[in-house]
């Protein structure tokens, strides 16, 4: 809701009071932020939250700064002097960022132990890759010497043969 000539309208609480005095205000306030506070159980978890040593509580403002720009893209944080809290500002408490740090600390653990495994593995392969290599070297060499003498012995069978049958002829 604007005035005349597209200026916003203020929405101005009276200290120690809960809602604005003026009823056009009142509507303001009802229907931009009121719907969305009802609608959302959140904030009350968001309230609830227990609070680290060192840090204070959040305030009431703080939470509907938090709950209303996820919810619709509507400027009446802006129009009432509230700057809206980045999903990132809000969500990068100490406590938070530690255990980030300490995840990607353990994730880098876990794949450096599987990197080792797995180099442990590669050269276990290769070793026996190798071994293979020699026990097929090996097996050739055995191979052609024992072609070769049964060569030998073929060609001297022959002889023997031919001799047989030179004689009985």
């Amino acid at each position: 809701m604007t005035k005349a000539m597209g200026r916003r309208m203020p929405v101005a609480v009276a200290e120690g009071k809960k809602r604005p005095h003026e009823p056009v205000q009142a509507a303001k306030f009802a229907s931009e932020a009121g719907v969305i506070i009802r609608d959302n159980t959140n904030m009350e978890a968001l309230r609830a939250q227990p609070v680290a040593e060192g840090e204070t509580r959040v305030s009431s403002v703080q939470v509907v700064s938090q709950v209303l720009p996820k919810n619709s893209s509507n400027s009446f944080l802006k129009s009432v002097g509230i700057k809206p809290v980045g999903t990132s500002q809000a969500s990068s408490s100490s406590n938070e960022i530690e255990l980030r740090e300490q995840l990607a600390a353990e994730a880098k653990a876990a794949v450096q132990d599987e990197l080792e495994d797995l180099k442990k593995r590669s050269e276990e392969a290769e070793e026996k890759l190798a071994r293979t290599e020699r026990e097929l070297e090996e097996m050739k060499k055995l191979t052609e010497i024992n072609t070769k003498a049964m060569e030998e012995n073929n060609a001297l069978l022959k002889r023997i043969l031919s001799l047989n049958n030179a004689s009985s002829t």
